[in-house]
């Protein structure tokens, strides 16, 4: 299996901060005038998916929450 450039540096990121993932989306989908935004993950990243889970679940708790993001996380 190949995998694309960028992959494994974009798995760490996703389960190690994903928070970062999410202010990054809202940052450019703010810059660019963007309704809405996705995150694809593959099926291998149970971590991922769970920690963006997370994420999102804190920063719509916060107040932080821009509505972009698909909710089928």
């Amino acid at each position: 299996m190949r995998e694309t450039p960028g992959a494994f540096m974009n798995r760490s990121l996703m389960e190690g901060d994903p928070h970062s993932v999410i202010e990054g989306m809202i940052i450019g989908a703010r810059a660019v005038g963007s309704g809405s935004g996705h995150i694809y993950v593959r099926e291998e990243y149970p971590l991922a998916v769970s920690n963006l889970r997370r994420a999102i679940a804190e920063a719509q708790r916060l107040a932080c929450w821009v509505p972009i993001f698909s909710q089928r996380v």
